[in-house]
């Protein structure tokens, strides 16, 4: 309602290509809470003219978000995906139980962090979210520059690099099967 300044809804899709239910609140208020909840059984992207990326393969998960924030740069919270199976009739051809990410922002400092079944990685400090990337790839290539002979794609993202990002970086990947 207007008056107490919240937004409540769901929904559900019931389609041979899509079964998926969505609920959530949002406070219209600057800066306010958002928390949404996807349930999503069945997708099919292909038939549903999405993405030619995965011709007969289909999706289910389920994602939660828990946020608050006006925009990227000031936004805390956390966002869940878990069950996700991507399937070929029937037989599962990659499943991950669960990725879970948090961000947290406080007096110009960001953090930014993700477990999974692949993994973990935290980034701590002040940077810029539109440019990270960049400035993540130019690190590995001043370390590794035999890469931009292999990936040249890689090698443009790390072109530029914003020198106001002052990060550290904490990585573990035990899982490479995706």
């Amino acid at each position: 309602s207007l008056r107490t300044m919240l937004l409540k809804g769901e929904s559900t899709i019931d389609d041979p290509n899509l079964r998926a239910q969505v609920s959530g609140t949002a406070s219209l208020s600057p800066g306010g809470s958002k928390a949404f909840s996807l349930q999503v059984r069945h997708i099919n992207p292909s038939a549903l003219h999405l993405s030619g990326k995965w011709p007969g393969q289909t999706f289910s998960f389920r994602a939660d978000a828990n946020l608050t924030g006006s925009r990227i740069e000031n936004m805390n919270g956390s966002l869940n995906l878990t069950d996700f199976i991507q399937s070929q009739d029937g037989t599962p051809l990659y499943t991950l139980s669960g990725l879970h990410l948090t961000a947290a922002n406080a007096n110009g400092r960001h953090s930014l962090e993700m477990k999974s079944d692949f993994g973990f990685l935290s980034v701590d400090g002040i940077f810029d979210y539109r440019t990270l990337p960049q400035s993540v790839m130019g690190i590995i290539l001043r370390k590794l520059p035999g890469l931009r002979a292999v990936a040249p794609s890689l090698a443009r993202l790390g072109t530029t690099i914003n020198s106001r990002n002052r990060f550290n970086i904490d990585a573990d990947i035990h899982n490479t099967d995706f």
